[in-house]
């Protein structure tokens, strides 16, 4: 699972450590031990000291990490805005309001051509309007 074998024995050292500390339920040691290292950091640097129910917090941490799309994912999804405003050649107000826009709509957005449209910018920002009403 680790490219590192050194890294890979402090990790797991580490993480069962932290396992032991909070007294961490099985599930969520499973759940712990599946994330890569980037993950596994941000969860493991939350503040459970106060916690009732550290399993529960630690748990809570990891649906959160998880539900957020990784770098490259994110990376990925501007490129693909990026490409499809340099496509049409929208004005700055356009491509200022689509990279503003929440990722769900802007996906949304992207589904509609603007080839045929004579002023492809105001077109552009009616959808994303209207796809943001539509949304909520």
């Amino acid at each position: 699972m680790c490219g590192n074998g050194s890294f890979c024995y402090v990790r797991q050292a580490y993480l069962q450590d932290f396992i032991r500390r909070w007294d961490l339920d099985d599930s969520v040691a499973s759940q712990l031990r599946a994330l890569n290292r980037a993950q596994l950091s941000e969860v493991m640097t939350c503040n459970i000291a106060q916690a009732r129910n550290p399993s529960a917090m630690v748990k809570s941490r990891i649906r959160s990490v998880l539900a957020r799309p990784s770098q490259a994912e994110f990376s990925a999804h501007q490129q693909t805005v990026e490409e499809y405003l340099a496509r049409y050649n929208v004005d700055e107000a356009a491509q200022a309001e689509m990279r503003s826009a929440a990722p769900e709509v802007q996906l949304r957005v992207m589904e509609q051509e603007l080839s045929n449209c004579r002023n492809p910018s105001a077109v552009l920002s009616s959808r994303i309007r209207e796809i943001s009403r539509g949304s909520r």
